[in-house]
């Protein structure tokens, strides 16, 4: 059975989109979005606050996509969390957690 593994962001590109070629022959698209969240505090002042998320695109979502995705764009995305584990240098082991891609609406600019 699966467990539910769904997030939406909406947010802006930091810097363009980087396609690179597995060598399983497929392709990945890295970008990072910024999120922004605006809250009020206790003492009622406004707040904002920025999360970063990276996100990979992969085979013909990647390849449709490259060419759009640049620095400031916006951009909403629905996809799944996904940890990425490995070994450092000094055999300590790093994790990430990620956003794959499963559908991507690009804002329209005017």
């Amino acid at each position: 059975m699966n467990h539910l593994n769904q997030i939406i962001l909406e947010g802006n590109l930091t810097e363009d989109s980087e396609l690179k070629h597995l060598v399983t022959g497929g392709e990945v698209l890295d970008f990072t979005i910024a999120v922004n969240r605006t809250y009020r505090k206790r003492n009622g002042e406004t707040a904002e606050e920025v999360s970063y998320f990276d996100i990979k695109a992969y085979g013909d979502m990647a390849k449709m996509l490259f060419d759009k995705l640049e620095k400031g764009r916006g951009i909403r995305v629905v996809g799944r969390l996904k940890q990425e584990r490995w070994k450092n240098g000094s055999g300590g082991t790093c994790s990430k957690v990620i956003v794959v891609a499963e559908h991507v609406e690009l804002k329209v600019t005017i």
